[in-house]
């Protein structure tokens, strides 16, 4: 009977410490608050050819709106893919420069093939599930008209490319007054040091 009670006493302890290890391993939540409404993709345009021939370029401005930021990161709480129905093709993190990459931002996303011209695929917003007890995904579908048809030539949609990325950065610079984004040069304009130039070489890796 005492050898029974010492397995059965055994046994328990050996449970106490399975459970105490799976407790341990697993997954906290880090109950990050839903954004005050649901983010948004705006300015959103595509070029082809840009550095070689079938190339795609995405460019846009996203706005993931807090009124209280949330003290992690939106890199790590935050993806911008792009979705072929359930596949995704591509991603990137928001470039944390202001408000700990929320509210504003613009991203970049280039694909060297792989990518369908003239495809609805879906821009997705989604919240790392690492971060959030609910997650959810905001879903924006990608119209033709967001293509950019004119022309193929590289030259063409360099300049193009180029012009949408200005029209982002003067709409930022609405958000963020106290910075300046773009700046006049000798016919043209330009990204402005440092601001505008740091922001937009890390936001659109490799512009």
């Amino acid at each position: 009977m005492k050898n029974i009670k010492h397995k059965i006493w055994g046994v328990t302890i050996l449970l106490c410490s399975v459970v105490s290890a799976v407790l341990l391993i697993s997954p906290v939540f880090a109950t990050i608050a839903q954004p005050d409404s649901a983010p948004t993709v705006s300015f959103t345009h595509i070029n082809r050819n840009v550095l070689t021939p079938g190339d795609v370029v995405i460019t846009g401005e996203y706005n993931i709106p807090y009124a209280t930021l949330p003290t992690i990161n939106a890199d790590q709480t935050f993806y911008i893919r792009i979705m072929n129905g359930v596949t995704e093709i591509g991603s990137i993190t928001p470039f944390v420069y202001f408000n700990n990459g929320y509210s504003h931002g613009a991203f970049m996303l280039y694909f060297a093939s792989g990518y369908t011209w003239d495809s609805l695929y879906t821009i997705r917003i989604s919240e790392n599930p690492s971060q959030f007890s609910a997650p959810i995904n905001f879903d924006y579908v990608i119209n033709i008209a967001d293509y950019f048809e004119s022309s193929t030539t590289q030259l063409d949609n360099q300049a193009d490319l180029a012009s949408n990325v200005l029209k982002i950065a003067n709409d930022i610079q609405t958000h963020y007054t106290t910075y300046t984004f773009t700046q006049s040069a000798p016919g043209r304009t330009v990204l402005a040091a440092p601001t505008g130039e740091t922001y937009f070489s890390n936001a659109m890796p490799g512009l």
